[in-house]
């Protein structure tokens, strides 16, 4: 314990005498640790919690064929869903719902 103590010591005194090295260390691991906690947050929030919707097992997704200009599938607008709305249902009442496909 003594040398962690003695070696500790001897950092301090080195990082005092280059303060622009410190300075610059200390952005660096700042910096990276709050971009892990952002990447952290924002992949619990997408896809580790439930959406929160009453039934999201029920939630279904929309996208239209074009097969005569060679298109299998594309999204579905939220302005396309409105035009579309008003078409013969197959099916019950959907809301809309944007999925991202990479």
């Amino acid at each position: 314990m003594e040398s962690f103590k003695s070696e500790l010591k001897q950092v301090l005194r080195r990082l005092g005498r280059a303060p622009m090295f410190t300075a610059i260390t200390l952005i660096t691991l700042a910096a990276g640790v709050g971009a892990n906690t952002v990447v952290f947050s924002v992949l619990e929030g997408v896809l580790l919690k439930p959406l929160p919707y009453p039934k999201p097992d029920e939630l279904i997704g929309v996208w239209l064929t074009a097969p005569g200009i060679k298109l299998k599938e594309f999204q579905l607008s939220p302005s396309g869903y409105g035009r579309h709305s008003s078409a013969p249902r197959h099916s019950s009442p959907a809301g809309p719902h944007l999925h991202e496909t990479g």
